[in-house]
Order: structure tokens, then sequence, then C-alpha cells
């Protein structure tokens, strides 16, 4: 694992950002593409509880099993500050690109809706398509 030593109080988060890596975060994937943390998100998020003000994941969550869904899900309430905008990226459930082999989970309204449901700390604010993408926007209340 590569971390940065003093990454603050204040992170801005992109799990899952593979080669292309978004101007004023950091940067988290499995594979080193030259990202800040490499790092098997199976093993939880390395960083400390209320340590990240945004986080971002695109075309990554859809590559997680069924099963470990939750734990991702836990990881990012406790790693978010309250008031934490959490955006999430994936093919739409509806689409031919949600179910390449690779992608182990749908993603669509209800299945966000039932998710921020259960864990009341994830509050849906906004989910769309846009183009093959399933969006939505969350804000983490703690």
């Amino acid at each position: 694992m590569r971390r940065l030593s003093n990454l603050g109080d204040n992170i801005k988060l992109d799990i899952g950002c593979g080669e292309f890596k978004i101007d004023g975060f950091v940067s988290m994937d499995w594979q080193d593409f030259g990202q800040e943390i490499v790092w098997d998100i199976n093993h939880g998020i390395p960083l400390p509880n209320d340590s990240v003000s945004e986080l971002h994941t695109s075309h990554f969550i859809e590559h997680i099993e069924v099963k470990d869904i939750i734990n991702l899900i836990l990881e990012i309430v406790r790693v978010c500050k309250n008031g934490a905008k959490v955006t999430l990226i994936a093919p739409h459930a509806d689409t031919l690109e949600a179910y390449y082999i690779c992608h182990y989970s749908l993603w669509n309204e209800q299945r966000i809706e039932g998710i921020c449901k259960e864990i009341k700390q994830m509050e849906l604010i906004k989910t769309y398509k846009e183009g093959i993408n399933f969006i939505a926007n969350i804000i983490i209340k703690k």
C-alpha cells in the first residue's frame, strides 16, 4: 500500500479511480496507476473516521459482489464526515453494460433507495440516468 503521510481531515476521496484521476481528489485503487492510495477495498478504507468531506466513485461499485456491498457502504459512512457529499456512478441496471461479466452487482434507483432506507446515515438527494450511467447523489448525516 502507498499512502500519503498527511492527508489532513478534509479529504476528497475517489475510490476505484483507475487511470483517471480527478483534480483535488485523493485517488484510491487496488492496482497501481500512480495514485495516492494503492489498497484492496475488501480490507476497508485506510482512512480515519470522519476524515472525508466528499467521496466519488465511478464505474467501480458494480465490480463489488452483492455480499460485500454492505461492508463497503458501512466503510463509506465511517470515513465520511457529517454533511459529506457522496457521488456514486455505475452502469444503469437497464443497460447492456450493467451485465458485463466483470460486473457483480446491478445499480438503479430502487437499489440505492433501499440502501438509504436501511442505512439511516445516508440521505438520498437525487438519482438520475445519464447515457448508460446511473448516478446517485447522497449526503451523509451523522
